[in-house]
């Protein structure tokens, strides 16, 4: 994609600055992958930039293909995406191209459907089952009773049995570079150009350059003195925490589900957590899968014609 000289070129580029810009949208995302932290941390892969529409911030990239797309935040469901829409499909137009809107959810749809008849184009809505995310109720995340949650109790206890010491540890600034050697160990069992979107470790380092303490979180799993995992989430809603970047550097069965559940023992007063998706790769699927989703967030893609 172009970045200068071309009919989005006032779309502004996203910067630690921008944090501020996006800060009336914080508790705004259905999904992680339209929060702040996230866009930024994937900033340099899909050159994202930015606009304002009166009360409706548009983002500009592209995606896994090369292909410019837009994302459309919002305050609440009173806001009208009308104009937006109408002026993305224009300059659109004028580059010989459809305007792509991902990241819809199944409640705007009825949105973008109103928008189109408004600027006289016709819509279709599309979603691939591998980018829909992982939901699960936090009380019941955490809870390892009955035959459910049987997978969970085992991975559970097989970790205590041999990890006896673990613990989790708050994340402090002294320990960013515990974090980087938990990555690199767990890269050191892939190879480069494996991470479906991208560097998944040159995003996490971008996630650093903005992590605020107050919104952001981090929790490590130690056995003893020695580092085995760490885990990033944060608030996107009012009802949701997302877990972002969750690796482990060592291969010890139970520990994901272990750290997760640590985490979530923090902030067992919101009501749901939101895992992410699968990608379509068959160990992940299976894996958040075991831990009993209560639902699934399909994500639509909405092509203007």
């Amino acid at each position: 994609m172009s970045n200068t000289n071309d009919e989005f070129s006032d779309f502004r580029p996203m910067d630690k600055d921008s944090a501020a810009d996006f800060e009336p949208y914080r508790y705004c995302n259905t999904f992680a992958d339209t929060a702040f932290a996230m866009l930024y941390s994937w900033h340099k892969r899909f050159f994202y930039r930015y606009k304002m529409y009166r009360d409706v911030l548009a983002v500009t990239g592209v995606d896994t293909d090369g292909e410019r797309i837009f994302i459309l935040l919002r305050k609440n469901h009173s806001v009208s995406i009308d104009e937006a829409v109408a002026e993305i499909c224009g300059l659109c137009r004028d580059e010989g191209r459809k305007a792509i809107f991902e990241y819809v959810a199944s409640s705007e749809i009825p949105f973008y459907r109103q928008a189109a008849a408004a600027c006289g184009r016709d819509v279709f809505f599309s979603y691939d089952d591998k980018y829909s995310d992982y939901i699960y109720e936090t009380k019941k995340f955490v809870s390892m009773k009955g035959a459910p949650a049987k997978t969970k109790r085992g991975g559970y206890n097989f970790l205590m049995r041999n990890c006896p010491g673990i613990r989790a540890v708050p994340y402090t600034d002294s320990l960013f570079g515990v974090c980087v050697g938990i990555f690199d160990a767990w890269c050191a069992e892939r190879k480069c150009g494996d991470c479906f979107y991208g560097c998944e470790k040159e995003a996490f380092r971008s996630f650093m350059e903005i992590y605020d303490p107050e919104r952001h979180k981090i929790l490590l799993a130690y056995d003893g003195n020695t580092p085995m995992s760490f885990l990033a989430y944060e608030q996107i809603n009012p009802d949701t925490m997302c877990y972002y970047f969750q690796k482990n550097g060592v291969k010890q069965r139970g520990l994901t589900y272990w750290l997760n559940r640590e985490a979530a023992f923090q902030h067992m007063e919101i009501k749901y957590i939101n895992l992410e998706e699968d990608m379509g790769i068959p160990g992940i699927a299976e894996d958040k899968q075991s831990l009993r989703p209560c639902g699934k967030l399909d994500k639509y893609t909405a092509v203007f014609e």
